[in-house]
This record gives structure tokens, sequence and C-alpha cells, in this order.
């Protein structure tokens, strides 16, 4: 088992994270999955291996219910960073499942084509409004600088540069503070001087504080 701050982000948040906050509830035992036990349901988070399909098929002749949750989309040609081979392997998969629990009502959407819409379920991953602190119009903080804050994996940071002009324009108005929060510091080129780019390597302690200060989320592709 990976180490809880070395971990891929969506793995601590959609699994990690629940098994820790539901231990030691007194109706669900939820766990990383110990071959020596048996389960009434067992979650395959974004793994879909030929040895994970051969157990998930072992499983389900055992009556354990099988739940895939998956956050990335396989599913179709939108992204050259999936592999045929992927893309074989997730359709396999999911012939095996009874559940599929996925994060954007996008992907619900569209691997309802292929799977009973009713048993999938849409987890977000995405920092709703509320919690967001509505200071951007307030009396006296006008001159304040708006803070914009990106977060996801390393390598996706140059994403926010696909909205380099918009972040610019508002930098006419307001002075911008863009926090970046990844696997390391990064550096960002911006030509306005009035959009001040803050790079942090992502700290899981500390993360959730670290959003609170936002005013505007910029959502990872």
């Amino acid at each position: 088992i990976e180490p809880y701050k070395t971990i891929m982000a969506s793995i601590r948040f959609r699994a990690y994270d629940p098994i820790f906050h539901l231990y030691g509830h007194p109706d669900y035992l939820l766990e990383v999955y110990n071959r020596f036990r048996t389960y009434d349901m067992v979650i395959f988070q974004k793994v879909f291996t030929a040895e994970a399909l051969e157990l998930a098929k072992a499983l389900r002749q055992k009556g354990t219910r099988i739940v895939f949750d998956i956050n990335v989309n396989y599913f179709d040609n939108s992204s050259d960073r999936i592999t045929p081979e992927q893309k074989q392997r997730v359709f396999a998969f999911i012939r095996e499942v009874d559940y599929i629990i996925c994060p954007t009502l996008y992907l619900k959407e569209y691997i309802a084509q292929f799977f009973d819409n009713d048993k999938i379920s849409v987890i977000e991953e995405n920092i709703l409004n509320p919690g967001i602190r509505k200071r951007l119009d307030e009396p006296g903080l006008r001159d304040e600088p708006v803070r914009l804050v990106w977060s996801g994996a390393l390598s996706k940071e140059s994403d926010v540069m696909l909205i380099k002009g918009q972040i610019e324009k508002l930098a006419q108005e307001r002075l911008i503070e863009l926090y970046v929060y990844t696997g390391k510091v990064v550096d960002l080129p911006f030509d306005s001087k009035n959009v001040k780019v803050i790079s942090k390597k992502f700290d899981p302690d500390t993360i959730f504080y670290d959003f609170l200060k936002g005013d505007i989320f910029i959502a990872p592709r």
C-alpha cells in the first residue's frame, strides 16, 4: 500500500479519505482489500488490470457486489494519452461490475451508452461554490488581489496557460494572485505585471485550508 502523502491525489480523495473518515463506524467495515476477508462489496478504484479483472470475476461468482470507481475518461477518443489497450481493458472490466461511480455527469452520460444508467452514480471532485468567500465586490476589498487557485497533477499545470488571455484580461481591472498547487514548484509565464504566480508543492495536510483562501477556482481539465 502506497503511503498517504505520496499516493495519487484522486486515490486519496476517493479511497483513502473515506476509509479514514469511516474508520471504527459501528455499521460499516471499510478498509483496503484483504484477500483473507469476505466482503459484501469490493470497490476497484481506477484499477482494471488483467489481474483485477480476474479478481472481480471470482468475487462476483461468490456473490460479492463489484463497484468500479473511475475518474478518468478511458472510454472515448478525446485524449491521445489513453492507449487502445487501456480502452479495451476498461470496457472488458465494466462487463464484470455491478455499479460504476464517476466524477462528472458528462462521463456518466457517456458510460450509460454501454452500461445501465440507473447503476451509475456521480461523486464529484470539483469544489462547489458554497464555501468560497464572496469578496470580489465587497466594500473595501476592491484594491485587494483576486486569488485564483489551481491544483492538479504535475505535468498538467501548463493547462492553466490555456486561459492565459482570460486571466490577463481580468488583470486589467484587478491585481491577480494565481496559486498553483502541484507536485513541485513550477513557473508559469505571464506578460501582465498584475499577475503574480504563487506556486506551492501540494501538501495533503493543508491543501483544503489553502483552497478556502481562494476566490476563483480553475477546474482541471
